[in-house]
């Protein structure tokens, strides 16, 4: 979001042959690209909004019409809802409305679901709630945070390998012993007594374990 509106400041400056400003923008600057980018989007999917309520204030579309919408001294639309006489301020209880289909509601989503450290699309949406209210708002944040890739690969699940078929002589009837399967290990350090003066030795283990009835021999 940050990359966004570096390039659409510099590239308005550009295009009316203004002196670009170096090093970090400043945030007025970045507030002031931010509404207009915001007004843009609104009058090209709020249109008919726009033109209803500057004509009356009570007459909006009826799918609208609960969240009551109004346009702010900035020319911006935001929703009137039910917390006017909150002690919250004008900016959460009056958030502004934004499309559900637009590539600005995508961006602003990306924005706060990473500097959320990748929450959930609850906390996501709860957070942007505070400064936004989103068309279709949860079903919107679910799709951009299941998206998201870092998410995909941390919650991927491993696969579990499928026990192959047991061989033959584990399934079959036989005398003990009949077949084997032999394992070695050592060397083991081994003392006759734990005083002074006796000698230590090596010794190596070779268990062996029936394959069809596990019991189990060792030689050493």
């Amino acid at each position: 979001m940050q990359c966004v509106l570096e390039y659409c400041i510099s590239f308005a400056d550009r295009a009316r042959k203004r002196s670009s400003p170096t090093g970090p923008i400043s945030h007025s600057k970045h507030n002031q690209v931010l509404q207009r980018t915001i007004k843009y989007t609104q009058k090209r999917h709020f249109s008919d909004i726009h033109i209803q309520i500057q004509k009356s204030k009570d007459i909006v579309p009826t799918t609208m019409a609960q969240l009551v919408p109004f346009i702010d001294q900035t020319g911006m639309i935001r929703v009137g809802r039910y917390l006017k006489h909150s002690k919250l301020n004008n900016r959460m209880k009056h958030p502004i409305l934004l499309p559900q289909q637009c590539h600005l509601t995508e961006l602003l989503i990306r924005h706060y679901h990473q500097i959320l450290l990748h929450s959930g699309a609850g906390i996501t949406l709860s957070i942007i709630s505070q400064r936004y209210w989103i068309v279709s708002g949860r079903a919107t944040v679910c799709r951009v945070v299941n998206s998201c890739v870092p998410c995909t690969k941390y919650e991927a699940s491993n696969p579990q390998p499928v026990m192959a078929d047991l061989l033959v002589p584990r399934v079959t009837a036989q005398f003990p012993f009949y077949n084997i399967g032999i394992d070695y290990g050592g060397p083991l350090v081994v003392k006759e007594s734990r005083q002074r003066g006796f000698r230590t030795y090596k010794e190596y283990l070779a268990p062996f374990v029936c394959v069809a009835l596990k019991a189990f021999g060792n030689c050493n």
